[in-house]
């Protein structure tokens, strides 16, 4: 006799997780770091997921303005729509499955400032305007297969003033010494007082369209240590000349007393 076993299958529903792919890696190897499977640590930043002693922004909640949990969030996701999320983010740690504004809020996410400007407007707009100019250059390759000598030097000559990077100071290349970026709002501030106290005009109009971070400025060292060796400079020539007018107004009283005495 056979006996004929029928198995049903279950009729138990699991809840589907949203799966975000993985950012494109910011590594020089295109190698996606293993820190992203991790899990996020929220007491610290939730960003960099480092403690470098700088202090942490904490947004008040339901806070919509641009230090808010929804503004993060939704700069974020249009970084990684954009492919170029400026740090290496794993978005399935920041989303608990309510969402990336609703994760970061109930958790009570915290942040650098400096990692918090990465991901500011100002950067958004560039990085959407550079996802654009690749954009076009894409299509005008793939309609213009005939290309001539002329427009070939000219796609060559933007690429390359693209990869230029000079200092901001000096307006060199690498090849007198590395150059640093301006990473922080205090290295701005420093520049912006040097710059203001001498008069330097030139490094004023320079400093005009926005703060050294916002401009992804790059600059060396030492440039930068010149700039505060002529602040130095200034302010003591300056008290030099307040000294000396001191004296010259108390040696020209003395003299008038002598006067008038005799």
């Amino acid at each position: 006799m056979l006996f004929l076993v029928v198995v049903y299958p279950s009729n138990h529903t699991q809840k589907m997780a949203v799966n975000y792919p993985k950012t494109l890696p910011s590594g020089p190897h295109g190698v996606t770091s293993s820190e992203n499977m991790t899990q996020t640590d929220w007491s610290i930043c939730v960003l960099c997921q480092k403690d470098t002693g700088e202090s942490l922004i904490h947004p008040d909640k339901g806070n919509k303005s641009s230090t808010g949990y929804e503004y993060l969030a939704h700069n974020i996701q249009e970084f990684h729509n954009l492919g170029c999320v400026p740090l290496d983010i794993d978005l399935s740690r920041l989303d608990n499955g309510t969402g990336i504004s609703k994760t970061l809020e109930t958790n009570h996410a915290t942040w650098h400032k400096s990692c918090w400007l990465l991901f500011c407007k100002m950067k958004l707009d560039r990085a959407r305007k550079r996802a654009q100019k690749r954009k076009q250059d894409v299509d005008l390759n793939s309609t213009s297969p005939v290309k001539t000598r002329s427009s070939l030097g000219s796609i060559n000559a933007r690429a390359d003033a693209k990869e230029v990077r000079k200092c901001f100071f000096c307006d060199g290349m690498e090849e007198k010494e590395p150059l640093h970026a301006a990473s922080t709002t205090n290295i701005d501030c420093t520049v912006r007082e040097c710059a203001t106290e001498l008069r330097d005009s030139k490094l004023l109009a320079k400093l005009a369209p926005g703060d050294m971070v916002a401009l992804d400025a790059m600059y060396h060292l030492s440039c930068l240590t010149d700039l505060r060796n002529r602040l130095r400079a200034h302010r003591i020539d300056h008290d030099k000349y307040d000294i000396t007018d001191q004296i010259d107004s108390l040696v020209f009283g003395e003299l008038v007393g002598y006067i008038v005495e005799t």
